[in-house]
């Protein structure tokens, strides 16, 4: 009897252990996320195979509702400063946009009215203490940019001359970039896109259009791909001390590390890394590139070409590195790091829309199905916190 008491308490004790290494794994190691509908979401517990129908994320109440959007406005918008101290009504006038800017407990502090001598046409929130007019007189085809501090509406600050009513603000505010086409009665040596800053009327010409740009968030350096025709350049510019690094590569995707210490640009079958506007690498790999993206936590590149191939960028050593070939048997798409960049998710889809989620090791290169669906799939991906999401029922 006692060897049978002994027997099952060693049994009881076996499950509790599994039942918590289960726990700790289901932790480390969230299931994806799996979508298949533009409307719903599932998720999929890939460690028991249990379904969950999910509604799309609720709006945070912390979010910022502070746009850099610099499309033309339409009807009544009032945003924000970016942080909440002030804010602007921009409402469609007779002549134009009209402005009002208010403070925190609804006082009127500025209002700026689209007259006989000038048009508003946009507006855009600076600091908390300034924002951003374009406006046009009644006969011109220029558009004049305008900082005006808050509280000085009758002084205001003239930046730079644009040709268009389409402009991009980098994310510290701090920098607008305009860019437009070339006509033929323009002079070639004119150039049409250029980057001020809107405190020192700072200025960096170009004489070609941008046709593609990522900003860092402290706005330092700006990468942009510039074209002509069948002519095209790649410039990474360093806003703070004006240096620029030029290469002809013709870029297909560009895009900063998660810490966005490291610079990523692919164009056909070549890739070039920079870090701290400097070029550290500069490689071709197998066949043309179709997809790139950084892991979450490390600064490591996963490059997907059109020949199958994966292959990983070590940001950090400088080195690219071969890791497996898909089969040829299956289309592969949506890929996707784990949120501790120890593993990447796709998809692969067979003759009958039949979707197998493969995981993939991107350290030995092992590739392991984990799941499978038979219904077709847009997109999977990891996710952990679904405090922002509602369960149906």
């Amino acid at each position: 009897m006692s060897l049978l008491l002994r027997g099952l308490a060693i049994i009881w004790i076996g499950t509790l252990v599994m039942l918590a290494s289960a726990i700790a794994y289901g932790n480390a190691n969230p299931a994806p996320l799996i979508e298949w509908s533009s409307s719903t979401l599932y998720l999929r517990d890939t460690r028991t195979g249990v379904n969950y129908q999910v509604l799309r994320p609720r709006q945070r109440a912390n979010d910022d509702s502070t746009s850099t959007s610099s499309l033309p406005v339409s009807g009544v918008q009032i945003i924000s400063s970016p942080s909440g101290i002030h804010s602007m009504t921009i409402m469609n006038g007779s002549q134009g946009l009209d402005i009002i800017v208010s403070g925190s407990a609804g006082e009127t502090i500025d209002t700026v009215y689209s007259d006989d001598t000038f048009t508003i046409v946009n507006a855009i929130w600076t600091t908390d203490s300034s924002y951003l007019l374009l406006t046009r007189a009644p006969t011109g085809t220029d558009y004049t940019l305008i900082r005006q501090d808050v509280g000085a509406p009758d002084s205001p600050h003239v930046i730079g001359t644009l040709r268009t009513t389409a402009f991009y603000v980098s994310p510290d505010r701090a920098w607008v970039l305009s860019s437009d086409w070339l006509s033929d009665a323009d002079d070639e040596a004119r150039s049409v896109s250029q980057v001020i800053n809107v405190f020192t009327g700072e200025r960096f010409p170009f004489d070609r259009r941008v046709m593609n740009l990522r900003w860092t968030s402290d706005g330092q350096y700006l990468a942009l791909h510039l074209a002509n025709g069948s002519w095209h350049q790649f410039v990474l510019l360093n806003t703070l001390t004006g240096t620029r690094f030029t290469s002809d590569i013709r870029p297909l995707h560009i895009a900063w590390s998660t810490d966005e210490s490291y610079l990523l640009i692919t164009g056909g079958e070549r890739l070039q890394l920079y870090h701290e506007g400097v070029q550290t690498l500069d490689a071709t790999v197998g066949d043309v590139i179709v997809e790139m993206m950084w892991s979450p936590v490390e600064n490591t590149a996963l490059i997907f070409s059109a020949d199958r191939a994966l292959t990983v960028v070590d940001a950090e050593q400088a080195e690219v590195r071969y890791l497996t070939d898909l089969p040829l048997r299956a289309e592969h798409t949506s890929l996707a790091w784990s949120l501790d960049s120890a593993y990447v998710t796709l998809l692969e889809r067979d003759a009958v829309d039949h979707m197998r989620v493969l995981r993939l090791d991107t350290e030995t290169g092992a590739l392991d199905p984990i799941d499978t669906i038979f219904e077709r799939v847009r997109q999977v991906r990891y996710y952990q916190d679904l405090d922002n999401y509602q369960r149906l029922p």
